[in-house]
């Protein structure tokens, strides 16, 4: 279980660090316009942890890293690990967005 919890951080690093990344904001830009598709794919915390999720978790289960989530069959973790991924990367990606809003120091002028 702890392999499937740090899998799913791993993912979210790449994941967010793809999407929000400043140095990739021309890349972003440029598939945006030339190739709409892939670049919302590259926009989306949401698609882009779904794919992310679906390729490292075929990687990790072919090498044997990995048994699979809740004692499933295989072919069942290739299903659900992509939106479990998908999910925590939204669940996390807001949390960093919570506390860095309440970061925030308002300065009143009066």
């Amino acid at each position: 279980m702890i392999q499937i919890l740090i899998l799913l951080f791993i993912n979210w690093c790449l994941t967010t660090s793809v999407v929000n990344a400043s140095i990739l904001d021309p890349l972003r830009s440029y598939f945006l316009v030339r190739l709409p598709l892939l670049g919302k794919l590259i926009s989306c915390v949401r698609c882009l942890g779904f794919w992310i999720g679906l390729s490292t978790f075929s990687l990790y289960t072919y090498f044997g890293k990995v048994d699979g989530i809740l004692f499933l069959p295989i072919w069942a973790n290739y299903i659900i690990y992509p939106f479990v991924q998908s999910a925590s990367c939204v669940i996390l990606e807001n949390f960093i967005v919570f506390l860095g809003k309440l970061t925030y120091i308002n300065i009143n002028k009066d």
